[in-house]
């Protein structure tokens, strides 16, 4: 597919994943769109588009596990059938053709694009200023969530920052690279920042601490730890829950502790998550059939003796006698209620929470008194004593671990193996090479168009 055609207008179904409430919207392709934005309430429905986008299959549904965790040292998949192809991202075997990195790459361009056109409209519409610069803030700001998801799985992308006119305009879009993205997201994010409210008045919307958490992660992904140390710190009025297992499932949505998250909601067709089912081998057996997604050896060593995030993470297939090294495990962070279908899960998908604003705020001090104290508190939470220079191991490895075991299955570890640069030799440590395949490839179908494309190393 063009990358022109994904950035061509789209179907906007007009749910506000936010607040879990819908309305019927017809496509946005049956209407004359020089009609349609003209009132603040068309972009509030417009906006409500692109956190749709979030929901996709391409997105939190299911790419973005496959991707950062599942390709990580944190879990393996195991089975057959159209399962095979998750297998091949698994074992970094995976081909240019592959379902997970093309849906991957259009559900995030749809998104993209569902944005630009917001912010190529919103201008001219007149409503409260209150209310547009809060719009604006919010596309911004999904906007630069979904380009930092590219650059981190595709590394080299098209940059698209304009709504595209038609489907036959003849624009062509290169690849730049993925510093000119991360860059051009610190703008839009620092923008983004000074336009949002602290504070939500609907659950799941951008706020100002949401920009400045995304702002901090992506300033230490190109290396500028004073700047990401400044963004962290400006994220305030969030704290931990008490008890870890108290963040997961429906009933703590939205908690004191979430920053941002990916609102589903079961029992209206594609409005549920199929990531429930995937992660949980209980669910899978009962719900569709065969293995699932185990985790990884080494991620249940990770866990230090009385660790009580271990058990609010992962759980054994018997009650006893469970043998972690033969697969018999899953993940329980979304829930073990059963559901109807495999994609129907009710539970949301945590984007950013505010123990890892404390665990990123210690990478960007580096190690320190007050590094190992925000390290601390995660810790704290976890029934866990405290650690510090003198612990054993260097400070990237004490922290990397922390990482692991606290963000577990949220999406984070790929990033972080990439952003400390151990990606190959963690990923050795447990007999697993991947081929110099750091990023993801270019989807062939986007090679085959684009001539001037470069595909990423080893594919």
């Amino acid at each position: 597919m063009k990358t022109k055609n994904i950035l061509s207008i789209l179907i906007l179904i007009g749910f506000m994943s936010c607040s879990k409430e819908f309305t019927d919207l017809s496509p946005i392709s049956e209407r004359n769109t020089g009609s349609f934005f003209t009132t603040a309430n068309d972009m509030e429905v417009a906006v409500n588009g692109v956190y749709n986008s979030l929901l996709s299959q391409g997105v939190y549904n299911e790419a973005i596990w496959i991707m950062n965790d599942l390709r990580s040292d944190n879990s393996f998949w195991t089975g057959g059938g159209l399962a095979l192809a998750i297998i091949r991202y698994d074992d970094f075997e995976e081909t240019t053709t592959d379902y997970v990195g093309r849906d991957a790459w259009i559900a995030h361009y749809e998104g993209i694009g569902r944005a630009n056109i917001v912010l190529d409209k919103i201008e001219d519409i007149e409503m409260d200023t209150s209310q547009k610069n809060r719009l604006i803030g919010e596309t911004l700001f999904l906007r630069s969530l979904l380009y930092y998801n590219l650059a981190t799985t595709f590394g080299n992308v098209p940059l698209i920052l304009e709504a595209t006119k038609s489907v036959s305009d003849g624009d062509d879009h290169a690849q730049v690279p993925a510093t000119q993205v991360y860059n051009q997201i610190v703008t839009d994010l620092t923008d983004a920042e000074s336009k949002l409210p602290s504070s939500a008045s609907k659950g799941g919307r951008a706020t100002s601490g949401a920009a400045a958490a995304l702002l901090g992660k992506v300033y230490l992904t190109i290396g500028d730890k004073s700047n990401a140390a400044s963004a962290l710190k400006r994220v305030s009025g969030y704290s931990l829950v008490d008890n870890y297992a108290d963040l997961w499932g429906v009933a703590n949505e939205f908690n004191k502790e979430s920053i941002f998250e990916v609102s589903y909601e079961s029992g209206y067709g594609s409005l549920g998550n199929l990531f429930t089912s995937a992660l949980n081998a209980e669910l899978a057996i009962t719900v569709t059939s065969g293995s699932r997604n185990w985790p990884d050896p080494s991620l249940i060593a990770a866990y230090e003796d009385g660790d009580t995030r271990k058990d609010a993470t992962v759980k054994g297939l018997g009650d006893e006698g469970i043998d972690w090294a033969g697969g018999n495990g899953y993940c329980i962070k979304y829930g073990t209620v059963n559901s109807s279908t495999d994609n129907d899960g009710p539970n949301n998908w945590v984007v950013l929470r505010y123990a890892d604003v404390l665990l990123m705020l210690a990478e960007a001090i580096g190690e320190s008194d007050e590094s190992y104290g925000y390290i601390n508190q995660v810790r704290a939470r976890a029934g866990l004593g405290a650690i510090s220079a003198s612990t054993p191991g260097t400070f990237s490895e004490k922290l990397l671990n922390e990482r692991k075991v606290e963000l577990a299955y949220e999406g984070h570890r790929w990033p972080d193996l990439k952003r400390f640069g151990v990606a190959a030799s963690v990923m050795s440590s447990i007999g697993v090479d991947i081929k110099g395949r750091l990023n993801l490839a270019i989807p062939q179908r986007e090679m085959d168009i684009n001539s001037s494309f470069t595909q990423n190393p080893g594919y």
